[in-house]
């Protein structure tokens, strides 16, 4: 991940099939555990990878170096149906 000529190589992409979403994590605040960027957090925030990339970009950071491998992946685990979690059954997700 890049922003403002600054790279975090350690920078987290991912699905999370609860939420069905796709989120990106990265450049540690100095403030402790946070991150400057964690985008993706929300339920159905970024429903595809292209709309990860252009929330990153709204944000001010730029994804890159994404391998092919690990967009199947993620394609792979975005593909398989999930139902409503607990906490969406009991209202405390909307």
């Amino acid at each position: 991940m890049l922003h403002t000529l600054r790279a975090d190589p350690a920078g987290t992409i991912g699905y999370d099939r609860m939420l069905r979403t796709y989120f990106a994590q990265g450049f540690p605040a100095s403030s402790g555990e946070d991150h400057a960027l964690w985008i993706g957090c929300c339920l159905e925030e970024f429903p595809t990878l292209a709309s990860l990339y252009e929330g990153a970009v709204a944000e001010g950071y730029a994804i890159e170096n994404v391998s092919v491998e690990m967009a199947t992946a993620m394609a792979s685990e975005a593909s398989t149906p999930a139902g409503p979690s607990v906490a969406e059954r009991f209202g405390l997700v909307m």
